[in-house]
C-alpha cells in the first residue's frame, strides 16, 4: 500500500527521518500483515485489524520484522541535508550493518 503524498510529507518535514520512518513501516506493515492473512484466507489489512481480530503473534511477527527492516534499509538510501538527519541515517546504516 502506497500512501499519497509520502515524499511530500517527508520532504516538508522538519524531521524528514522519523518521518519516513512512520509513514514507510506504515506501507511496509500493511502489505505484509496483508500477505500472511491473505496465505492464511483472512481479509486483514492492518497489524491493528490482524492483531485484534485474533490472527496469532506466530504468524504476524515476520511480517513485522521484514517490513522493520524494509523500512530501515529505505531509510538508510535516503539523501539527507541536516547534521541531524545524517546522524540519525548513519547510526541506522551502522545497525544494519550489523545484523
Amino acid at each position: 500500500m502506497k500512501i499519497r503524498q509520502a515524499d511530500r510529507y517527508i520532504d516538508n518535514s522538519d524531521n524528514p527521518i522519523i518521518t519516513a520512518l512512520g509513514i514507510k513501516f506504515l506501507e511496509a506493515s500493511t502489505d505484509k500483515v496483508s500477505a500472511v492473512a491473505k496465505a492464511n484466507n483472512k481479509t486483514y489489512t492492518s497489524l491493528r485489524a490482524a492483531s485484534n481480530e485474533g490472527m496469532s503473534y506466530k504468524k504476524l511477527k515476520p511480517a513485522i520484522e521484514g517490513a522493520t527492516y524494509d523500512t530501515l534499509y529505505s531509510i538508510a538510501g535516503m539523501n539527507v541535508n541536516s547534521f541531524r538527519d545524517k546522524s540519525l541515517k548513519n547510526a541506522i546504516v551502522a545497525y544494519l550493518k550489523t545484523t
